[in-house]
């Protein structure tokens, strides 16, 4: 019943997108009858199969992913008595979680795009990772990559291109 719900919403949803005038709502009502009808005569296995389909279709649109940007500081002189530690840059490090919110779905192999971006928010560059992780429903996983941004980035933004089901 539960997977019924989740179809319904869906197919809803699509259809009121599509209605912006009262001869559209007349047609939604009959839209949302055979929609109904034909959800029916689904078995739970058939619902289950359309709404995996549905997510797959569009994988970013379940994925969300939070992440954050620290530079990747090594030691390079330890301490001794008389002198502290040294420390250099070596890149950055982009840490992060990303989790696939699908319902039914399983994702893998998501490319994840960071843009560098200037003072005045222009696009110096970007580059394309790969995390070759599977993401299951509702499970969060950390990742971490090494970056090296170009010269003169003030910020970053960083988007998830695509993921492949599997």
């Amino acid at each position: 019943m539960k997977m019924l719900n989740v179809v319904c919403i869906y197919s809803f949803s699509i259809i009121a997108l599509n209605c912006t005038n009262p001869t559209s709502q007349v047609n939604l009502q009959t839209s949302l009858g055979v929609i109904e009808e034909k959800i029916e005569n689904l078995s739970p296995e058939q619902l289950k199969n359309q709404l995996r389909l549905l997510e797959e279709s569009n994988p970013v649109q379940h994925i969300e992913m939070t992440t954050s940007f620290t530079p990747n500081r090594i030691l390079v002189q330890k301490p001794t008595l008389f002198s502290k530690s040294k420390y250099a840059n070596d890149g950055y490090l982009l840490t992060g979680v990303i989790k696939n919110n699908a319902s039914i779905a399983k994702f893998k192999d998501a490319e994840i795009v960071i843009t560098f971006l200037s003072e005045t928010n222009t696009s110096i560059s970007s580059n394309n990772l790969i995390l070759y992780k599977y993401l299951n429903p509702n499970e969060p996983i950390s990742f971490e990559f090494k970056v090296y941004p170009p010269d003169g980035t003030k910020d970053y933004k960083i988007t998830i291109k695509t993921a492949r089901p599997v």
